[in-house]
């Protein structure tokens, strides 16, 4: 590498959205799948993206945010976009929805680029993943240690958006040119919604009309309810103002000017603008897609 990557590591939970609904639809939707019912993956990415658009369950802003974050890439200002999460991946166990996964792939569907996100990484389910008070906590080496296997770590480039900030990450940071200057501050981002817009979600993914058309997954729709109620009463709205976001984005932008700046006048390069495309898609999250096997997002928006 002639100069440090300019990575993107992005966290979930209350950074992008409030996520804590499509765990639901996560179960009910593996249930609907094993029980033979036919549904189809683009149309439920496209489907899942516009309803948390509308429900505010993506932050509000997103899309401006996205959207910006698509053409730093394309103008390569940015050369990975990395999604770090502590949400658990049951793709890993051969489920087909996992919401980090769905996720991923909403966000590639607004940037109108099935291979936006570089690679996927959730939370680590061995024995001696440390945390602290029941919270994982992060390698902050392993990104790039993912992106660039046996390279020295080095994130004087990197920017990252967690609503913790510091705090969910372990590892020599020192040795990875890590600062404070490395993480953006956001405010943690809450929402919740009504039962019913759940169960019209859940019918319309399912492409029917009415329970009565589905009555073997009533009983999922009960249990989902029975704890929907208690859950949501948590979520009330928390900084909704989009502003908020785009802020970010203003800073995001002036972060990767600068560091695209220094590039340039030390006549550096990157690995990625001598990809080919072939190159490119055999990299990243599908990684995740190979290991898991799961139908992916990967089409454009019809």
């Amino acid at each position: 590498m002639a100069a440090p990557p300019r990575i993107l590591i992005l966290d979930n939970d209350e950074t992008t959205g409030s996520y804590h609904l499509l765990f639901y639809i996560e179960t009910f939707l593996n249930f609907a799948e094993q029980l033979g019912h036919p549904i189809d993956y683009n149309k439920t990415i496209q489907t899942l993206a516009a309803f948390c658009l509308e429900t505010n369950i993506l932050r509000p802003g997103i899309q401006r945010f996205i959207r910006e974050v698509a053409r730093l890439k394309r103008s390569r200002r940015i050369d990975k976009i990395v999604i770090y999460t502590n949400q658990l991946n049951v793709a890993e166990e051969g489920f087909t929805y996992s919401t980090p996964l769905i996720i991923s792939d909403i966000l590639s569907y607004l940037a109108d680029d099935p291979h936006f996100i570089d690679i996927l990484i959730t939370r680590d389910r061995s024995a001696f993943a440390p945390e602290i008070r029941g919270y994982v906590i992060k390698d902050i080496v392993r990104p790039f240690s993912m992106l660039y296997p046996g390279k020295q770590p080095d994130f004087s480039k990197t920017l990252f958006i967690d609503d913790r900030a510091f705090i969910p990450y372990a590892g020599d940071t020192s040795s990875t040119n890590t600062s404070a200057k490395s993480f953006i501050p956001i405010k943690p981002y809450k929402n919740k919604l009504p039962y019913t817009s759940v169960v019209e979600l859940c019918l319309t993914l399912m492409n029917v009309n009415n329970m009565t058309d589905t009555e073997e997954l009533e009983g999922i729709l009960t249990l989902i309810n029975r704890e929907w109620i208690l859950v949501n009463e948590e979520y009330s709205p928390l900084n909704d103002d989009p502003s908020h976001l785009d802020d970010i984005t203003k800073k995001l932008k002036q972060f990767y000017s600068r560091v695209s700046n220094v590039s340039a006048a030390a006549g550096g390069n990157h690995p990625q603008r001598h990809q080919t495309r072939q190159n490119q898609q055999q990299t990243g999250i599908e990684i995740t897609v190979r290991q898991t096997k799961r139908r992916r997002y990967s089409s454009s928006k019809t």
